[in-house]
């Protein structure tokens, strides 16, 4: 039964023939109706109406839609589908998701300088014997993976016109003349983690550079004027995951249901109930969230592209964007089982397959040399 009696205030769900109705109390504040009102806004084509109300009209159904409120279902496909509703309608008003002034709304995140054992995890995928590496200066990142608004912004401001052409790689833009996958954006939810290739996902760094560089995107005041705009490099994508202690999990040491949207019932080991199979809003696991630094989803939901080319002896420090070959992905894939939410896996992918897009701001030096500060540091550890 999804409804529960009270008195004078009412509302229907109209679901064919059939009807669902509700009453509260006129005395009770009215945010106890928005259990109610989400639970019957899931059923899928349901016609939703309030009563005239003096205390509720015209407020009833923002508060339902708030996103901290959704934030605090504790279900996880519950919260999937309240905040999904967010996106559809374009509500979702979480700073870093959508937009300000038409370009990224992006919410910064500053990633401290440090040392950390890089690799060395054996049951991670990609395995590969790891080394000592140390992050020479502060970085920040974008707290959330570049949600599908985020990128349609960069599609409307002609991404893949002429006018673009400085923001792709040689390779990448002979690709796209011949293979533009921009035709269903429109159809994604926007609070999504949009899907993208390699080349693309490269592109768009460019394009908020460019921004950033015209006064038209909002970077932190202590961003040092030499630092860019620009996919991740593999070491710096996991060393956010482990910061500050080397840890197994961007949340801590050990798996804890419910953090990430990834098939935590797959196989002998079973860690909790929940699978949902699918992609989910952007930053919807708050127990996932990397406690010290505020950045969400580097476990779960969809596989990040980095800047880097892959190797299977491990991180090369290779992020020529005209270098050949595969690029490395931190797998976060909804449908793994419990490991791969691990902070060292890593796999290649062809750039032309399809993850996740992220953006983070970086010294230039650390940008397209393969020679860079994390090798020269390295060799120096060796006393080479």
């Amino acid at each position: 039964m999804l409804y529960r009696k009270c008195e004078e205030l009412h509302c229907s769900l109209k679901l064919g023939q059939r009807t669902a109705a509700a009453t509260l109390d006129g005395s009770a504040d009215a945010k106890m109706i928005i259990p109610l009102f989400n639970a019957l806004s899931l059923i899928g084509g349901a016609d939703l109406t309030f009563g005239d109300h003096p205390r509720f009209s015209g407020s009833v159904k923002a508060l339902a839609v708030d996103a901290d409120r959704a934030l605090a279902e504790p279900d996880p496909s519950l919260r999937a589908r309240l905040i999904d509703d967010l996106g559809r309608q374009l509500a979702d008003a979480r700073p870093g998701v959508g937009l300000r002034d038409g370009a990224p709304d992006l919410l910064w995140r500053r990633v401290p300088a440090g040392s950390f054992a890089m690799g060395g995890d054996p049951l991670a995928l990609g395995a590969w014997a790891g080394r000592i590496l140390t992050m020479t200066a502060d970085f920040w990142s974008a707290a959330y993976p570049v949600t599908v608004a985020q990128y349609q912004a960069f599609v409307d401001d002609g991404g893949y016109s002429d006018r673009r052409h400085a923001c792709w790689t040689r390779i990448g833009w002979d690709w796209q003349k011949r293979h533009t996958f921009t035709a269903g954006l429109s159809q994604r939810i926007g609070n999504h983690p949009v899907e993208v290739d390699w080349y693309e996902a490269y592109a768009f760094g460019q394009w908020l550079e460019e921004l950033r560089r015209a006064g038209l995107l909002v970077v932190p005041s202590d961003v040092p004027e030499e630092y860019v705009i620009r996919l991740p490099d593999e070491a710096e994508r996991e060393w956010m995951a482990r910061y500050p202690d080397g840890r197994l999990f961007p949340w801590g040491r050990s798996y804890s249901s419910g953090s990430a949207n990834i098939d935590e019932t797959r196989y002998g080991e079973r860690v909790g109930p929940h699978y949902l199979g699918r992609i989910v809003p952007v930053g919807i696991y708050p127990l996932g969230v990397q406690p010290h630094l505020g950045v969400f989803d580097l476990s779960g939901n969809l596989s990040e592209w980095c800047l880097t080319t892959w190797d299977e002896d491990g991180y090369t420090a290779d992020n020529s964007p005209d270098a050949v070959g595969h690029r490395v992905v931190r797998l976060n894939h909804r449908g793994a089982q419990h490991p791969s939410g691990r902070t060292r896996y890593r796999a290649t992918q062809c750039c032309v397959n399809r993850c996740a897009d992220a953006a983070s701001l970086q010294d230039l030096g650390q940008t397209h040399r393969r020679d860079d500060p994390l090798d020269h540091n390295q060799r120096r550890q060796k006393g080479q």
